[in-house]
């Protein structure tokens, strides 16, 4: 069963803060996954594909190709965001439309956490 940071959620929205000390809570799904990380989505900007209140798999690791998905450490926020990289920073889009890009500039030292490699609602024991 998935252990899940139970005090950190990848902010789908304004950022997150997180923290060196977490907590873990187990959580329960009916498929295997391969990730090294899972934790919370909290909010609605990369619905439709990922839902608040749902776990996201993160597979640790730098920069792969622009328009993945990835965990993005920025200004002790926390993101779930689509990432372009750019000549002086990162582009964080969200699936949402509703919600603007976001431009991390390297000067703010911007970091990818990992990839996010799957996501599921978590269901009742």
């Amino acid at each position: 069963m998935p252990q899940v940071l139970d005090n950190i959620a990848l902010s789908a929205g304004h950022g997150s803060s997180f923290y060196d000390e977490y907590e873990t809570r187990e959580v329960f799904t009916d498929k295997e996954y391969l990730y090294d990380v899972a934790t919370w989505i909290d909010g609605h900007s990369m619905e439709p594909v990922y839902q608040n209140g749902e776990i996201a798999l993160i597979r640790e690791g730098g920069f792969d190709y622009d328009g993945a998905v990835y965990a993005v450490a920025w200004n002790e926020q926390l993101y779930i965001k689509k990432v372009y990289l750019e000549d002086n920073g990162f582009r964080l889009v969200s699936i949402n439309k509703n919600y603007p890009d976001k431009f991390a500039p390297a000067e703010d030292e911007p970091r990818i956490v990992g990839k996010i490699v799957g996501n599921f609602m978590p269901i009742e024991q």
